[in-house]
């Protein structure tokens, strides 16, 4: 099975070279799935993105790149890979101490669980719901202190259907790009988790 790469090649010139350097390059322009000119005063970048299972356009032209002394940088990855790092940039994740122990402790502020129990390792919570912020609606570019306020509003009010826990409230962790947050009553506090 062939693996689909997302290429992205950024050439450095001057403005005067652009118009050349595009006449010369009309077949690569045809086989990029993007071509995009930034000029800055007498310099100018040129950005190429490829996605293509056959790398040998991408090769070829970067061949041609080096041939005639132009100063370029290209950052290849394969889907997959993206997707990962997609995933790993926007995911987030709900943990909540089940029924039996949430009746036992009842709702705890991190300094009240962590007098009862000691440090905070997780082993008493499991993680009930996972997901991406495009799931919830949330803009991933927002400050953590914004996201993990979205989330806490998003999982009290309509839940999603696969959701199977309560309302996300105090004594909860939210999991959010690998930190921990815990639902403190007026904050969301980072824990160290291992």
């Amino acid at each position: 099975m062939n693996t689909l790469i997302v290429s992205e090649t950024e050439v450095s010139m001057s403005t005067n070279q652009i118009g050349t350097f595009l006449d010369e390059m009309q077949d690569v322009i045809n086989a990029a799935a993007d071509v995009n000119i930034k000029k800055n005063g007498k310099k100018a970048k040129v950005t190429f993105a490829f996605v293509t299972f056959e790398t040998s356009t991408i090769d070829s032209f970067l061949c041609r790149l080096a041939d005639n002394g132009l100063a370029f940088s290209e950052q290849r990855h394969t889907i997959e890979e993206l997707r990962e790092a997609f995933f790993r940039a926007n995911e987030f994740g709900i943990w909540q101490m089940p029924s039996l122990l949430y009746q036992a402790y009842g709702v705890l502020s991190l300094e009240e669980f962590r007098s009862k129990r000691g440090l905070l390792d997780l082993s008493l919570h499991k993680r009930i719901y996972g997901g991406t912020l495009a799931q919830l609606n949330i803009d991933p570019s927002l400050s953590s202190i914004q996201i993990l306020q979205q989330i806490y509003s998003a999982l009290n009010q309509e839940l999603p259907l696969s959701y199977t826990g309560r309302p996300v409230s105090v004594g909860d962790v939210i999991q959010l790009r690998g930190e921990y947050y815990y639902v403190d009553p007026s904050a969301f506090v980072w824990i160290a988790v291992m």
